[in-house]
């Protein structure tokens, strides 16, 4: 099987950044093919600042928020379909952000990953309705 290298990029909306393959984008048309590879969930932040998650899936990720240590939910989607989306919504991602992810991938207890893909794009597609709107043309 020859498995190739595409660059790492994300989309980051609300608390939430999934990370994807770039595959290919479409210029003329301003929209990028995508293969998902993790959903991360960042909790919200509270009053005093300390991000919180009662998650039990919870992973403790120190260095990706840089003013304190960050608990997030990281849900594999390698293995799901491939996407097309905005170009607009795509930003590159540092290896040295995406690879420690990995490593620490788990799937929260009791919870299935399915669903959170859909979900995500559900949202943004509500708030963002411009952004998946037919050019003129």
């Amino acid at each position: 099987m020859n498995h190739e290298a595409y660059p790492i990029h994300y989309i980051e909306h609300h608390d939430q950044r999934l990370y994807v393959e770039l595959i290919q984008t479409v210029e003329t048309r301003q929209i990028a093919w995508v293969r998902p590879l993790m959903l991360l969930s960042m909790p919200r932040s509270h009053g005093d600042g300390i991000m919180a998650s009662s998650n039990p899936g919870a992973l403790d990720l120190p260095g990706l928020n840089a003013d304190s240590s960050l608990t997030a939910t990281a849900y594999d989607l390698q293995g799901e379909s491939d996407v097309l989306c905005p170009r607009a919504l795509l930003r590159e991602a540092l290896d040295t952000e995406f690879i420690p992810l990995l490593s620490a991938t788990r799937h929260p207890t009791g919870q299935s990953d399915r669903g959170c893909l859909r979900d995500f794009f559900r949202q943004i597609c509500s708030e963002h309705p411009e952004l998946f709107a037919r050019p003129n043309g």
